[in-house]
């Protein structure tokens, strides 16, 4: 498995590259229309494969990408399955691999969730945070301050070792990291100088936590 380059992205365009990932990462639970279905994902995603031509232009993108693999569409008995053709070779995708593949690429986007470690104790809790929940996801989404563009800027011009020249050799996922690895290295860098500068009370910080190669949640 190979994870695309920003140079791929930039030729692919972000149209078609989202598409592939959006198709690769479907998931029937935030389709209210889909819910019903007894299928899960896997099934799903061979239904909408033979149904929707533009969903399945966009999966396929999204195994040549990954895999540089061709899909196909077969049948084991009377349940449909993916396969996946490589020169003379073919290899069956299987439910369980293909959650594998998903679930690397959502790292590698940093889309992957984290669940809630919060369990409510009883129903009119459960319905408090539900309420909580549906009240955030109506708020009106805040213009971005960044987007991919910016960040492969900001990275190429403040990177010692990165230019424009070469990172579009970078992954998204090295993008992403090396984003934020420089934004913790700025923080501790300037947290440190308001200390010495005598601005910044080093009691009411935790200095074991300014470290450049700190673990960035």
């Amino acid at each position: 498995m190979t994870l695309p380059t920003l140079r791929l992205l930039a030729a692919w365009g972000e149209k078609r590259y989202n598409e592939a990932l959006s198709a690769l990462l479907f998931d029937k639970e935030q389709y209210e229309s889909f819910r019903t279905f007894t299928e899960d994902n896997y099934g799903m995603m061979c239904l909408l494969y033979a149904q929707d031509e533009r969903y399945r232009s966009a999966l396929e993108d999204a195994m040549q990408m990954l895999l540089g693999s061709r899909l196909q569409l077969q049948r084991r008995g009377a349940v449909p399955c993916f396969a996946l053709v490589a020169g003379e070779e073919e290899r069956t995708l299987s439910a369980e691999k293909l959650e594998l593949i998903r679930y690397i690429v959502r790292i590698a986007h940093q889309l992957e969730e984290r669940p809630s470690d919060y369990n409510p104790a009883n129903a009119a809790a459960r319905s408090m945070i539900e309420l909580l929940s549906r009240n955030k996801r109506s708020r009106p989404a805040r213009k971005p301050t960044t987007d991919l563009q910016s960040m492969i800027s900001g990275v190429a011009w403040k990177s010692g070792s990165m230019n424009l020249l070469h990172i579009g050799e970078l992954t998204l996922y090295q993008l992403y990291d090396g984003y934020r690895r420089l934004h913790c290295i700025d923080s501790s860098h300037h947290t440190y100088t308001g200390i010495y500068a005598g601005t910044i009370d080093s009691k009411a910080i935790k200095l074991s936590e300014l470290n450049w190669a700190a673990i960035i949640d």
